[in-house]
């Protein structure tokens, strides 16, 4: 049996270090595998984080302190292959051989990052392409990947069309859930009690968290009661609104939120492919979203979920009433988003899809072979 001492770089916040932590799991299933992990931090105290030139880019920080960490990792033992989470690891080169193949892997990007206002300071999107300087930088990046993997059909296309990617060459592998832990649990009818709304989302401003608040406040408050998951959410004094702080993903305490929930709610002003909306799907969840990056992969409007304009809490309002005044609504969104998430989402089958592109590169470099086409690992996820 082949052997792979493989190097899986990751730039590490955020729900980056889930998607490390959830690898990580099925790569220790696998004994033909031998992980170098990089685990890169955005902040570290380091040089580069004093530097006065760069120390407000961190792309280029991060990128800084991924080269010497490779090299580090390839002298204890050569590296058969390099696994980049996400391009920014990758923007000054690996600092390997080029013989070294390298797979980067991605949520958004620049271009798809760019357009999402919510994430930047004031609200208003960058554009990705000024100077063209930043642009070409990143296209040269991406381009001498041998292949790269992305969360949505949303990114992909971007890598296609903006940055003239081969499809051939690009896989889209959502990192998914564990279907196993993430089911959906028995309720009481909703006829004897209040309905229980679910909000989790670490930037609460950005996630709509704000919008979450003033809709219940403004509208739900007497039929439904709210949990709340954040850190950086506010203190209510609300009786029916409880905020949960402190809470680790995949937690039982977390898990135990999901299974009391009538509804999620996710009316984000920016994401790329969020974890929690896939997280309620296979929990039998109805979700509440906006069609923001990935998201209208995961939610189909009518099907498993409503779509409301980003922004507007009147549009939450009326789309949670008719969901929860309608039970054989809800009951059947619930089993739709299950059903999704068994078909697009599960962990076991992503992952193990993304293992096994990670040796057929090395295997192609090894054998001096025509690299294996990307998509034959992928999924052909369809747009909501």
């Amino acid at each position: 049996m082949s052997s792979y001492r493989l190097g899986f770089v990751f730039d590490y916040e955020l729900g980056h270090v889930t998607h490390q932590k959830n690898l990580d799991r099925f790569i220790a299933e696998d004994p033909s595998v031998r992980p170098e992990w990089i685990l890169i931090p955005p902040r570290t105290g380091d040089r580069w984080d004093k530097c006065p030139k760069i120390k407000n880019h961190l792309p280029l920080r991060q990128s800084l302190r991924a080269r010497p960490a490779n090299r580090r990792a390839n002298k204890v033992a050569p590296l058969d292959g390099i696994y980049c989470h996400t391009q920014v690891m990758a923007m000054l080169g690996t600092g390997l051989p080029r013989r070294v193949p390298l797979v980067i892997s991605l949520d958004a990007t620049p271009i798809d990052f760019a357009k999402l206002g919510a994430y930047h300071a004031g609200g208003k999107p960058i554009d990705s392409r000024a100077g063209g300087l930043k642009f070409r930088w990143g296209q040269w990046a991406l381009r001498r990947a041998s292949a790269l993997v992305t969360f949505s059909a949303w990114c992909k296309r971007s890598l296609v069309k903006d940055y003239v990617i081969e499809e051939s060459r690009v896989a889209v592998i959502p990192p998914g859930v564990d279907l196993d832990a993430w089911k959906p649990a028995s309720k009481a009818p909703l006829e004897n009690r209040r309905a229980r709304l679910l909000f989790v989302g670490g930037a609460f401003g950005r996630k709509g968290g704000s919008l979450v608040l003033e809709a219940f406040t403004q509208g739900l408050s007497e039929s439904c009661e709210l949990d709340i998951v954040s850190n950086d959410a506010p203190e209510s004094s609300h009786p029916r609104v409880r905020v949960h702080r402190g809470m680790t993903p995949g937690s039982p305490e977390l898990r135990a939120l999901f299974d009391q929930a009538d509804l999620f709610l996710f009316p984000s002003l920016g994401d790329c492919t969020p974890w929690a909306t896939v997280e309620a799907m296979a929990s039998g969840l109805p979700v509440v979203a906006t069609p923001v990056g990935g998201v209208p992969e995961q939610i189909e409007d009518g099907v498993n979920g409503l779509m409301v304009p980003p922004g507007n809490a009147v549009a939450i309002i009326a789309a949670v009433k008719a969901v929860i005044e309608d039970t054989t609504k809800r009951l059947a969104m619930g089993r739709a988003g299950r059903l999704r998430a068994e078909q697009w989402f599960d962990a076991k089958r992503n992952y193990r899809s993304l293992i096994s592109l990670l040796k057929g590169v090395v295997d192609a470099s090894r054998e001096k072979t025509p690299l294996p086409s990307a998509t034959e690992f992928g999924l052909s996820i369809p747009m909501g």
